[in-house]
C-alpha cells in the first residue's frame, strides 16, 4: 500500500499577540479611585510607539507634576499618582504625543 496518511495541524504563532493587546486608538482613560486620597491609578494606550508625555496640572493651568515623559511601546500603560503633596482640588491630566494631546480631569479629596 502506497498510499499516504496526513493529518491536518492547526498552525499558531508564539510569537503573534491577539488582537485585543494591541489597541487601535489612543486612549487616555479616567483615574481610578476619582476621587481620590493620595493616590489614584492613570492608565492609557498606545496603538503605536511614540514619544509621550503624562502630565498634572492643577485649575490654572500650572504644570503640577510629570508623570513620565519618553519612548513608549504600543499597548497598554499605567502609573500611579500620588498627590500627598497637594491640596484638595481640581487637577488635570495630560497626556501628550507627536500627534495629539488627550486630557481628563480628576479630584483630589483630603
Amino acid at each position: 500500500d502506497t498510499s499516504c496518511f496526513q493529518e491536518t495541524y492547526q498552525r499558531v504563532s508564539y510569537l503573534s499577540l491577539p488582537d485585543d493587546v494591541i489597541p487601535n486608538d489612543y486612549k487616555l482613560y479616567k483615574n481610578f479611585p476619582n476621587p481620590f486620597n493620595p493616590v489614584t491609578n492613570i492608565r492609557f494606550d498606545l496603538p503605536n510607539p511614540d514619544f509621550i508625555s503624562l502630565d498634572i496640572y492643577n485649575i490654572n493651568g500650572q504644570h503640577v507634576s510629570s508623570i513620565a515623559s519618553g519612548y513608549f511601546t504600543q499597548g497598554s500603560h499605567e502609573f500611579q499618582f500620588n498627590g500627598q503633596n497637594l491640596s484638595s482640588g481640581i487637577y488635570f491630566i495630560t497626556l501628550s504625543t507627536n500627534s495629539m494631546i488627550l486630557t481628563n480631569k480628576m479630584v483630589l479629596l483630603k
